[in-house]
């Protein structure tokens, strides 16, 4: 992963120690009220993604107050979210050899360091698992009533074309790998770097009771990312996906979805997307639904500055898949919002709501009508992720 995710927010918290333990010719004793203002509009900068400024802010206090380490740490931080390990590091170290660093201080800084030499690593690997409970109320994705109306005629539903429900174990198992380039580019005046990642996993849905409808999906994706750190992401993803119901093989995904996220303020993202999709159905009765898929979509997203780190996540996107028959093609619509927040490290706790709208093209048989859908879904629900960090790095 880049240095966008959890270790930005463990590498702030350890900044943030830093700076209300320092005791280091801290700025608001400065009689120098032009250069306090400096070092303000300086971590303004770097909080809002302009690192170039910042550094040179930064950089020209400790020109006139090279004693500073207070300022030191904040050009140290400042070059590291700009992809800069070699200054970030430089500068941190000069911190920790000052002996008049305290010692509580100095535990502080040898994490950043410790942070610095994780994310500097050309290889980066993450291998994960994930265990939870589940309940599901309907597994089977049936229609949220038991009678359908046909041509004025009401049918009434079996018992097993109604919504089932059921508990259940969900498993993610998986392997990382982030490939960084060892230098960084200059875009439009943005420092950015160039990353190779990787993903390999597996997903699993173990209902009790309801073995046949147990969801499997082996997945491989890849793709180069470029980023300019909280300024911008552009992303060329490809993934493979292989889905299985019960014991039987369900179809195989593959596709790429190219994306481009700026950042707003630092802690708001804006994300354009698109997806093209072959999807093929092995088993046979499916053969009908082999489609193209495509879809685009925007999705707006903000952390708020606390604690547990919650977050939210608005968005929209429209579809068509367009089927062997026409029976199975649709196009569409969907939104989608989400709420997430942290109470502690590794675990998550969200909710998630997704309204769906399909238009089919072509009629059933036998009933000759043309099927609309309307889907919703509502998730809540909470993880702990057991992870061991990085144990594979070079």
């Amino acid at each position: 992963m880049l240095i966008t995710s959890r270790h930005w927010k463990r590498t702030l918290s350890s900044l943030f120690l830093f700076l209300i333990s320092v005791g280091l010719s801290p700025v608001q004793a400065l009689t120098d009220a032009e250069i306090e203002s400096r070092f303000n509009q300086a971590l303004q900068e770097s909080e809002t993604g302009n690192l170039a400024e910042a550094i040179a802010i930064f950089e020209s206090i400790l020109s006139e107050r090279p004693g500073m380490d207070r300022v030191r740490m904040e050009l140290a931080l400042a070059n590291f979210r700009a992809l800069n390990f070699a200054a970030a590091r430089s500068l941190a170290e000069q911190v920790l050899a000052n002996p008049s660093t305290p010692e509580p201080v100095k535990v502080t800084v040898r994490a950043f360091l410790q942070e610095v030499e994780e994310q500097s690593h050309t290889h980066l690997w993450t291998p994960y698992v994930s265990l939870g409970y589940i309940f599901d109320t309907n597994i089977n994705v049936g229609p949220g009533t038991d009678t359908v109306d046909v041509g004025g005629a009401t049918l009434l539903l079996g018992a097993g074309s109604t919504p089932q429900d059921s508990g259940g174990v969900q498993a993610n198992i998986g392997l990382g790998h982030r490939y960084l380039a060892p230098q960084t580019y200059s875009i439009a005046g943005d420092p950015a770097a160039l990353a190779w990642q990787s993903e390999l996993s597996l997903f699993r849905n173990q209902y009790f009771g309801e073995g046949d409808f147990n969801l499997n999906v082996i997945s491989a994706q890849t793709g180069p990312v470029l980023l300019a750190a909280r300024k911008w992401r552009l992303q060329l993803n490809g993934r493979a996906d292989h889905i299985s119901i019960g014991n039987d093989s369900i179809a195989w995904y593959a596709g790429l979805t190219p994306g481009f996220t700026w950042f707003l303020g630092g802690r708001t993202a804006l994300t354009a997307s698109v997806q093209a999709q072959d999807r093929d159905f092995v088993r046979s009765t499916l053969e009908d639904r082999d489609a193209v898929y495509l879809a685009g979509g925007l999705a707006l997203g903000h952390q708020f500055d606390t604690v547990i780190n919650p977050s939210v996540k608005l968005g929209v996107q429209v579809f068509t898949e367009n089927a062997d028959s026409s029976r199975r093609s649709n196009e569409g619509y969907s939104v989608n919002a989400g709420f997430n927040l942290q109470p502690f490290n590794n675990s998550n706790l969200y909710f998630n709501y997704n309204w769906r709208t399909r238009d089919y093209d072509g009629p059933e048989p036998v009933f000759a009508i043309t099927r609309d859908e309307i889907e919703q879904r509502f998730i809540v629900g909470g993880n702990y992720r057991l992870s061991t960090d990085n144990l594979l790095d070079e």
